[in-house]
Formats: structure tokens, C-alpha cells, sequence
């Protein structure tokens, strides 16, 4: 009786993980059962060929999609109605080629995740030139990044070279490794309604020319991996924390992830807060986190009563601490 009910039930059948459907016969009974749904398919590790080819037959009913980039090649096809795609590296490196090729194949994708530790460029994959360059009018969200503790994703960035994306709100990067001007140059191009930006891998990158792009920006982490680079006179000076806020007009969440070893000027952070404008709540920065990647020793008790001081006058939530507490 509860087996028939199942059966019978479509929405039951619509999630799908290859790795547990050994033939093409399960996978095609499984997927009659959806009757028509909108699926949700994970794939992993080696397919075999029926099944890829059963997969296939029902491409344009895929909503979301999780798979590996040695399935790029094998799974290519239109996805007519993919809204939601994430891609992992598991045993193949990565190419941005094949990455752009799925994003063309995807039109009315909405959110979408490239997971590597590293990625070749054109030339290491033997490629004479370079992706056809391509823009994506549908994408909101994109994430290149890499799975586990330190985040870095070598040459996933480069991939921004190539995409135009005008309807960009959400944008993730774990390793800033090109040029900021070309950086700059994807926002120039896509002029997104960008609000929410995470960038890592930070070093003494000047990001004022990007940042004075995307003025739309409310949430804004930036990750500073460079032990030697103290990035707070870089982000008052004409930046994120200048007086003025001419560039972020509307940033209300900021967070820092710094890994400088040497003693931070928490009383210039002080004062660079203090100055933030608060003439209406809409230009009010929010929260403010600075969270500690190297063993830098805590403020002194004067610094912890003058950020508790500026949270009380100016309703500020502020994080100063490493990731197991909060000095303030």
C-alpha cells in the first residue's frame, strides 16, 4: 500500500544521485515516476555510458544540477530550463573553456558554483586561444572557489575575463589573482546591480577603481592573505573607510580577514569608524567584523572600551576576534 502510495506520488521521484543508480533501466523507472517535474540530479564518480546517454534524453527537465568536471565533456547538452548548477573537481582539472561551454548550454541559469583547488589556464590545457568571450544574462549568483579550510582557488578568477554579466548580485572569488584592472574591467562591462561581493586572496591590491563600479554593493567581505600586508591603510585611504564613503555609498555589512602578523592599528580602526557618515539610517554601515587569521595579540583593554563606546553611540555591531571569539 505505502509503496503504490510512493509510486504514485511524483514529487517523491524528482531528486536523483547517479552514484546510487547503477543502469539506465532504475534510472529511466525512476525518472517515468517524476512524470514530467523539474529535477534535481547529483552525479559523481565514473558513469557508464547508458546512463549518460538516459541522463541526457532528459536534460531539458534538469533544474538543478551537481556534478564533476570530468562530466562536462561526457553530459554536454542543452539545459534549457537549469536554474541552479555546481560543478566540482574531484579528479579533472578544470578549464575555463569547459566551464564557459556549460554556461552557454544553460541559459536560464539564475546561481551557479565552480569548486576546484586549481584550474589551467589556456595555455597549460594546450589551447591555441583563449574562450570565446560571453555574456550571461540570467546568472545572479556565481561562486569560484574551492572546497576545505584556506579557500584558494588558483586561476579561478581568470574565468571573470571572459564573462559579461549584467544581472550579477552576489559574487564570490576565493583568489583574487589577476589584475585589478582587469577586475575591473568585468564590472565596467556588466555594470551588475551587484550587492553582496567576497573576494580572498588579497594582497596590496588597489580595489577603488572596482569598488567605485559596483555602488551598489550592502555586503562586502574582503580576505587578506598576505602576512606582510597591513591592508588598513590601503582601505582608508579613498576607500572603503575614507570619510567621505563616496565609493560604497550603501555598504551596510563589512567584514575584514586580515592575516598581518604585525600589531594592527586598532586605534586608526577606531577612528575610521567614528568617521563613517550616519546622516540617514539607509547610508549606515551596520556591522563591522575584523576577524583575525594570524596570532595577533587582542586590543588592549583601552582599544576593547573604545569599540564598546562607538557601538553604544553609533549602534554598530562590531566583531574584533578570531574565529573562536569575539574581543569585544
Amino acid at each position: 500500500m505505502w509503496s503504490d502510495i510512493a509510486a504514485s506520488t511524483p514529487s517523491l521521484w524528482t531528486s536523483i544521485s547517479c552514484k546510487s543508480i547503477a543502469d539506465s533501466a532504475i534510472l529511466e523507472n525512476w525518472l517515468q515516476r517524476a512524470r514530467g517535474l523539474p529535477l534535481h540530479i547529483s552525479l559523481s564518480g565514473d558513469l557508464r555510458p547508458d546512463v549518460v546517454i538516459a541522463m541526457k534524453r532528459h536534460a531539458h527537465r534538469l533544474k538543478f544540477l551537481k556534478l564533476e568536471f570530468q562530466h562536462l565533456e561526457e553530459m554536454a547538452s542543452p539545459f534549457v530550463s537549469l536554474t541552479k548548477l555546481t560543478v566540482i573537481h574531484t579528479t579533472i582539472t578544470p578549464t575555463h573553456r569547459r566551464c564557459m561551454d556549460i554556461l552557454r548550454s544553460a541559459p536560464t541559469l539564475v546561481e551557479c558554483e565552480f569548486i576546484s583547488l586549481n584550474w589551467l589556464t589556456p595555455s597549460e590545457a594546450g589551447e591555441t586561444k583563449p574562450p570565446i568571450p560571453f555574456t550571461h544574462s540570467c546568472l545572479r549568483r556565481l561562486r569560484l572557489s574551492r572546497e576545505g579550510p584556506y579557500n584558494k582557488s588558483k586561476n579561478a578568477a581568470y574565468m571573470v575575463e571572459y564573462l559579461t554579466l549584467p544581472a550579477l548580485e552576489t559574487l564570490y572569488i576565493s583568489d583574487l589573482d589577476i589584475m585589478t584592472t582587469k577586475f575591473a574591467a568585468f564590472l565596467s562591462r556588466s555594470s551588475p546591480p551587484l550587492r553582496s561581493l567576497h573576494l580572498s586572496g588579497l594582497g596590496d591590491h588597489d580595489l577603488r577603481e572596482s569598488l567605485r563600479l559596483v555602488p551598489s554593493v550592502t555586503d562586502l567581505s574582503l580576505k587578506f592573505t598576505n602576512p606582510e600586508v597591513d591592508p588598513f591603510p590601503i582601505l582608508t585611504e579613498d576607500s572603503v573607510l575614507a570619510p567621505d564613503r563616496a565609493l560604497l555609498p550603501n555598504l551596510r555589512d563589512l567584514c575584514i580577514l586580515i592575516a598581518f602578523h604585525l600589531d594592527i592599528d586598532y586605534d586608526g580602526v577606531i577612528k575610521a569608524l567614528a568617521t563613517v557618515p550616519r546622516a540617514t539610517p539607509h547610508a549606515r554601515l551596520k556591522t563591522f567584523g575584523l576577524r583575525l587569521l594570524s596570532k595577533n595579540p587582542k586590543p588592549q583593554p583601552d582599544m576593547i572600551s573604545a569599540f564598546r563606546q562607538l557601538m553604544k553611540d553609533s549602534g554598530m555591531r562590531i566583531y574584533v576576534g578570531t574565529n573562536t571569539g569575539n574581543y569585544i
